[in-house]
């Protein structure tokens, strides 16, 4: 875990280092679905949520992660104000349980976050560094990849597209 832990820091920061964050191409159209154990002892279930017509924002984030320090504020600012339109799922990966809990309670993190570490989802989307992010459609397509931290100018346009491109509720 210590070197796992090693190699993510350093490839996040040589991404901010080198500018690199930014969008990214997937090798995949359709988001792979995956069942996530929830640190408030529920199950998200990807599939579920598309199911009810709402488009879905994953985000793999680690406690030790400076870019995920700086994201996480613009995150749950993003829960409240899409809150009932969008749902937001965090995947915390290489950390313990209690650095992620003391994470989410130092910035309020409302929406639903899960411990990574015990499945294959970072692996199934071919995560490379946190933090990471995919913007997944009603219709399981992965509209955008996003790695490195979030603006909220930028994410603000990325939900537009996904809100858009939702079939009226």
């Amino acid at each position: 875990m210590v070197i796992g832990l090693i190699v993510l820091l350093w490839f996040g920061i040589g991404l901010k280092e080198r500018g690199t964050s930014g969008e990214v191409r997937v090798p995949f159209n359709r988001a792979p679905d995956f069942e996530l154990g929830l640190f408030s002892g529920d199950t998200f279930h990807l599939s579920d949520e598309l199911s009810q017509s709402r488009p879905v924002f994953v985000n793999f984030w680690a406690s030790w992660c400076v870019p995920c320090r700086d994201e996480a504020p613009v995150l749950q600012n993003a829960s409240q104000q899409y809150a009932g339109r969008l749902t937001i799922v965090g995947v915390d990966v290489e950390d313990t349980q209690a650095d992620a809990l003391a994470f989410l309670k130092e910035f309020g993190i409302t929406y639903p976050n899960g411990d990574g570490n015990a499945g294959p989802i970072s692996v199934t989307y071919g995560m490379r560094g946190v933090p990471e992010s995919y913007f997944i459609s009603t219709d399981g397509r992965v509209l955008r990849k996003w790695n490195g931290p979030l603006s909220t100018a930028i994410l603000d346009q990325f939900v537009g597209e996904l809100l858009a491109a939702a079939p009226p509720r």
